[in-house]
């Protein structure tokens, strides 16, 4: 089983209608179980939704189609994304979703673009149990952000009592490098 996270950058319908680009992401996706993306520019979800159509009729994936699940509208003021993913129903059963309520007394509205938690039961595989919590941070807080999403690991391995995989894009700038070091040595990756 393989697992992949991607930022799409501006992922819409533009680019779902695109026939070229489609066969790329068709290509690119098809060789993962489970596949999240960040960076979705969809609404209403058609461009998802025809995605998942173009990706479940590609002549690999009709045996082991995919479902999909998308987060929330995540953002501030007029910038607004989802997170998707896409998973193999045959090969993972989704078993949980939810979108983090960044609500913590103090620490209100910490993240830009809130955690999408999601739980995989994988019986065919060594790990049976998988969480996933993509999130997309904003280049100037990242560092605030990533200290949040302890808090958001710990609350999670507590309520469901398992391990956890953060898939996060922070930007590839020096200075969230220590940064995100600093963040998988806190949640002990």
């Amino acid at each position: 089983m393989k697992i992949a996270a991607f930022n799409m950058k501006n992922l819409g319908q533009k680019k779902v209608s695109d026939d070229k680009v489609v066969g790329y992401l068709v290509e690119i996706m098809s060789r993962y179980s489970i596949v999240v993306i960040l960076e979705v520019m969809d609404k209403s979800g058609e461009a998802m939704k025809l995605l998942l159509e173009k990706l479940n009729s590609s002549r690999s994936n009709k045996k082991s189609p995919y479902g999909m699940i998308c987060s929330e509208v995540l953002g501030r003021d007029t910038y607004k994304e989802k997170y998707v993913c896409f998973y193999r129903t045959e090969e993972v059963e989704l078993k949980d979703s939810k979108q983090y309520a960044d609500d913590q007394p103090g620490d209100e509205d910490a993240f830009a673009r809130e955690p999408f938690i999601l739980r995989f039961s994988c019986p065919s595989t060594a790990v049976t149990d998988i969480v996933l919590i993509p999130v997309h941070t904003q280049p100037v807080k990242a560092e605030k952000e990533l200290d949040e999403l302890f808090d958001v690991v710990q609350q999670v391995r507590e309520e469901w009592k398992t391990d956890v995989s953060v898939s996060t894009h922070t930007h590839t700038y020096t200075r969230f490098q220590q940064c995100r070091r600093n963040f998988c040595n806190r949640i002990d990756i």
